[in-house]
């Protein structure tokens, strides 16, 4: 189905498909995780936790996940999910983990609750993120497993929002290094904190509970500077379009530019937007000009209105100078 949108005095033009609704299919990894939930009381106590907090009481819901994530952690649970995987493995040699990957095996995720167990290691294909620190979307438990302690990097920042998406200027503060003996626990408040687990910790394993998300995107700092460098979203289509913005401005492909103003306009999340505006800035800067123009004024978000106008004066300087 064809779709026409104006925008920013152009007109886009591009195909819409329908989401497909995938939970009219089998779902393997759903139906085991939900076989976890009728054996284990244990998983859905987490579920119900999660269900009895309302919006707005995010922190009192970090503090009410942590007395069972210790039993959790100190319990037998995660071995019993890890040995059932390992008895199907034996007796099946093309068996398949599912929900399971080189660094985590996910011991349990619902609509509320993700639980993992992951290794503190690093393979040789693997790195660890380069320099930069991931900020938190949701708020996060992390328990020491053994047999080794297991050591964390901390940093911190007061007042995370709002970003200034032009002029980053909010400096995460270093906390320093904290050391999780077998079997003890720390809890990471959303945006606030930022956790680096230093790789690799040979016989180091974790336990790691990952709560719902408070937040549509994360801030990733730079590592040397300490400073915010870009924001993340925390949604997986999101991502993919972001990295499609990325690469359309990377590649000089105006015929993309028509996407671009879609996302532009229409997009729920601002620092979606303010990449297409990025984007558009690349591609044809007058359009953009015209864009920047609008949102100064037009956009939903205030740091998106004030991106704008910061950045008007230095695009209007270029257009000139680049002018014959």
């Amino acid at each position: 189905m064809q779709h026409n949108r104006t925008g920013c005095g152009t007109t886009a033009t591009y195909a819409h498909e329908s989401k497909v609704d995938m939970t009219k299919r089998p779902q393997p990894r759903a139906l085991m995780h939900q076989k976890r939930s009728e054996r284990f009381p244990e998983f859905r106590e987490l579920d119900e936790i999660a269900r009895s907090f309302g919006a707005g009481e995010d922190l009192q819901m970090l503090r009410a996940f942590e007395a069972p994530f210790s039993r959790l952690l100190r319990g037998d649970v995660p071995k019993r999910c890890i040995d059932e995987q390992l008895a199907f493995m034996k007796n099946d040699a093309s068996y398949s983990v599912p929900d399971a990957t080189p660094e985590a095996f996910v011991l349990y995720r619902s609509d509320f609750v993700r639980l993992y167990v992951q290794l503190a290691v690093e393979r040789s294909d693997v790195t660890d993120g380069g320099s930069d620190l991931a900020g938190l979307a949701s708020h996060m438990i992390v328990g020491s497993m053994g047999p080794r302690p297991l050591e964390l990097e901390l940093f911190r920042h007061d007042d995370p929002f709002p970003i200034d998406l032009v002029r980053p200027s909010q400096v995460l503060q270093r906390l320093g290094t904290v050391v999780l003996e077998p079997g003890m626990q720390r809890s990471f408040v959303a945006a606030h904190e930022v956790l680096h687990i230093p790789l690799p910790q040979h016989g180091a394993a974790f336990l790691l509970l990952d709560l719902p998300e408070i937040h549509e995107f994360r801030i990733v700092y730079d590592r040397e500077s300490l400073r915010p460098k870009l924001l993340t979203g925390v949604n997986q289509g999101d991502e993919q379009l972001l990295y499609v913005l990325r690469i359309a401005a990377a590649a000089g492909d105006r015929s993309t530019v028509p996407l671009v103003i879609g996302a532009l306009e229409t997009h729920h999340a601002h620092h979606v937007r303010w990449e297409a505006l990025q984007t558009l800035v690349s591609l044809d800067p007058d359009l953009a000009l015209s864009c920047l123009r609008k949102v100064q004024h037009e956009d939903p978000h205030p740091e998106l209105r004030e991106a704008a106008r910061a950045s008007l004066p230095r695009l209007e300087a270029a257009l000139v100078a680049a002018r014959p």
